[in-house]
């Protein structure tokens, strides 16, 4: 087993008891990267949050780039959401050791059946599992109902202006300030008059200046797995450690 790089890029987040949603993304890999790993392996968003009375937690990874419709999960891919408890944020400054440390690991058969693995807050104990045809929108249920998994084709939930962006940065590249007029930078490098207005004018634009944002990967898709659970399967003490931090990996 070994962790593919691309796992580690922007797909760190963290979670606290007042359920905020922690997300971050990595679409359409470079060439080189795509090459190197399974498409079904290669990580586009990882997402992570409470229930509003902290009960539940839910975890989503999204893989795969531009996934046509019946398009599987490897049967040679560990899916890994890894997590950590921590007694408040400033431990992840100080870099003080995380109270407990688990992971829920799901892998695929070639028939795609769905086995997803809760491992104790120690990592050594199998806390809860979950088995068998997974992709109905209803989702498959743990013996215990402590656990809930979907795994299937969805919308690609991400949204981006790719457009908009790349005439952003042709208009940066062509050394104007954000009001046709030239940078003037501070001793740092950063311009000093950018105009707030005329920037979100850019960023909100699409391909040659059209008014409005258009999401690129309005019409894409992508692999995702989707668990609810029971926080008290990741967490040996909420009250000690009420931070969670989550990454996703992939191991093949």
């Amino acid at each position: 087993m070994r962790r593919k790089w691309v796992t580690v890029l922007g797909v760190l987040g963290a979670i606290g008891l007042a359920a905020p949603l922690a997300q971050a993304a990595d679409h359409l890999d470079g060439p080189g990267a795509v090459g190197l790993v399974d498409k079904s392996g290669d990580i586009a968003d990882v997402y992570a949050w409470m229930s509003p009375d902290a009960s539940k937690v839910y975890l989503v990874m999204d893989v795969g780039a531009d996934t046509k419709v019946g398009e599987k999960f490897s049967d040679k891919v560990k899916y890994v959401f890894n997590v950590v408890s921590r007694a408040g944020f400033a431990d992840v400054l100080t870099g003080k050791p995380p109270i407990d440390v688990s992971k829920v690991i799901c892998t695929f058969d070639a028939a795609q059946v769905a086995s997803c693995w809760v491992f104790d807050a120690k990592g050594m104990k199998v806390v809860d599992y979950v088995t068998g045809d997974a992709k109905a929108t209803t989702g498959i249920e743990s013996a215990s109902k402590k656990m809930k998994l979907f795994a299937g084709v969805r919308n690609d939930p991400f949204f981006f202006n790719l457009e908009g962006f790349r005439d952003a940065v042709k208009y940066v590249q062509g050394g104007k300030g954000l009001m046709d007029k030239p940078f003037t930078l501070d001793g740092a490098g950063c311009p000093t008059n950018v105009d707030p207005a005329a920037a979100t004018k850019v960023l909100k634009s699409t391909a040659g200046g059209t008014a409005g944002a258009k999401d690129f990967f309005a019409k894409f898709n992508v692999l995702s797995i989707v668990i609810a659970m029971d926080k008290g399967l990741l967490t040996a003490d909420a009250a000690k450690a009420p931070v969670l931090g989550v990454y996703g990996s992939t191991h093949k």
